[in-house]
């Protein structure tokens, strides 16, 4: 992983296994958490990128693996609002569907940080080798005025 200032409207760049998410100046408070997010997995190893952008990161690790990121969540975010084999409701339930919702088996946190409301799920796969990442910003006043 890397990270280097940029010059113009685009603040920084982070690398995460061969992606970049840009922070912008307009959004230093989002970007830069979630960049700092990002900074805590950069001795993890990443099986698949899937997308990154100011708001959003997916990838995947080996489920083998699963202790070390969820330690690093759970120092970021807290303990885990969803646990495998509980429900998740009300609020938390309309931040998880937005990016596909969490099973019986999957893992929700949530943590309101600076008036921005940061998600993270971890899905474990059926091969029971790897386990999809998902870490998410919103504002939680104007997102849930869309419901």
């Amino acid at each position: 992983m890397s990270f280097t200032r940029l010059p113009g409207n685009i603040k920084n760049k982070v690398t995460v296994g061969g992606f970049f998410i840009r922070t912008f100046c307009d959004k230093e408070g989002m970007g830069m958490k979630l960049k700092e997010i990002i900074d805590r997995f950069g001795n993890l190893s990443v099986y698949q990128k899937r997308s990154a952008d100011d708001n959003y990161c997916e990838l995947v690790f080996e489920t083998k693996d699963t202790d070390k990121w969820e330690g690093i969540l759970t120092d970021i975010l807290g303990s885990a609002i969803k646990p495998p084999k509980t429900n998740l409701t009300g609020e938390d339930r309309f931040f998880a569907d937005k990016h596909g919702g969490v099973q019986s088996d999957q893992t929700f946190f949530r943590k309101e940080i600076d008036g921005s409301c940061f998600i993270a799920m971890l899905w474990p796969w059926q091969d029971r080798e790897h386990t999809t990442l998902k870490i998410a910003i919103h504002e939680p006043a104007r997102d849930l005025k869309r419901r």
